[in-house]
C-alpha cells in the first residue's frame, strides 16, 4: 500500500512528534487492516488513521476505557445508556466497557462485531484489545457504519479536493463514531495523514488478473467428425 513508508512516517512525525515503537506498531496494524479490509480510498484511509488520536489519546494501542469500576455503572441495565447499548445483565456496564482502537462499548456492539467476524466477543470481550482485531474493527466498523448507522462513504467521497473541502468532509465523518465530539481536531489530523499517505506513495491495491476459464475437453465424437470433414474437404 505504501511504496515509501519512510516518507509516510516522516510526515506522521510532524503530526505526532517523535513516535514510540508502540505507536509505529499500531499505525502499521491499521495500515495492514486497511490494505486487507479497506476500500482503497486514500481520503477514508487518512480519516481512519486519524481516529485513534482521539480514541486512544494518541497511543495507537488497543486500550480499555478508563475509569474505576463504579464509573461504568452508567452503562448498567436500566439506565438510558445501558438500554441503548443493549446491556441486559448486572455487571454488563463494566464487562462490556470500551475496548480497542475505536472503543466498542456495550453487549449489543460486542455481539454484532462477533457475529460479523465469527468470533465469540460476548463470551470473550477482552479479544477486542488484540491489536490486529482492533484495527480490523476500526476499519470495517467505520466503513460499514456499525457504530452509528453511518459509514465513511456517507461523508467522504472519492474526489481529491481542496484542503478546505476535504476538511469539511472529515469533520462530518466523525458522525461514523461519535457525533461531532472533537470533530474539528480529528478532521485536521486526517488532513495531515492524507498528506503523509501521498508522500508515502499510497496506491490502490491492484486487482488480480482474471483467470481465463479452462476450455472443456472436446468430446471424442465431435473430434472424430471434425477430422473426417477435414479429410473430405481436402479432396478436390
Amino acid at each position: 500500500m505504501l511504496s515509501k513508508p519512510e516518507a509516510f512516517f516522516a510526515h506522521a512525525r510532524t503530526l505526532l512528534g517523535s513516535l514510540k515503537q508502540t505507536q509505529v506498531t499500531g499505525i502499521n496494524a491499521i495500515l495492514d487492516a486497511w490494505d486487507r479490509y479497506g476500500d482503497g480510498n486514500l481520503h477514508r484511509a487518512a480519516y481512519v488513521l486519524a481516529t485513534p488520536i482521539v480514541e486512544t489519546g494518541g497511543r495507537y494501542e488497543a486500550i480499555y476505557e478508563q475509569g474505576a469500576k463504579t464509573y461504568f455503572n452508567k452503562y448498567e441495565p436500566g439506565t438510558k445508556l445501558g438500554k441503548r447499548l443493549g446491556n441486559t445483565k448486572i455487571g454488563d456496564g463494566y464487562r462490556y466497557r470500551g475496548r480497542g482502537l475505536v472503543q466498542i462499548t456495550g453487549r449489543a456492539n460486542y455481539a454484532k462485531v462477533g457475529r460479523e467476524f465469527g468470533i465469540d466477543l460476548v463470551g470473550n470481550p477482552d479479544l477486542a484489545v488484540d491489536l490486529a482485531l482492533a484495527a480490523r474493527i476500526l476499519v470495517v466498523g467505520t466503513l460499514k457504519g456499525w457504530f452509528t448507522g453511518k459509514g465513511l462513504s456517507d461523508y467522504i467521497d472519492d474526489i481529491d479536493e481542496s484542503d478546505d473541502l476535504d476538511l469539511a468532509e472529515f469533520v462530518q465523518a466523525r458522525r461514523t463514531v461519535n457525533g461531532q465530539d472533537k470533530a474539528q481536531t480529528i478532521g485536521k489530523q486526517a488532513l495531515a495523514f492524507e498528506a503523509a499517505l501521498k508522500a508515502g506513495g499510497y496506491r490502490l491495491g491492484v486487482a488480480p488478473a482474471a483467470v481465463p476459464p479452462v476450455p472443456s475437453k472436446t468430446h471424442w465424437l465431435a473430434a472424430l467428425i471434425a477430422a473426417v470433414l477435414s479429410l473430405l474437404g481436402g479432396k478436390r
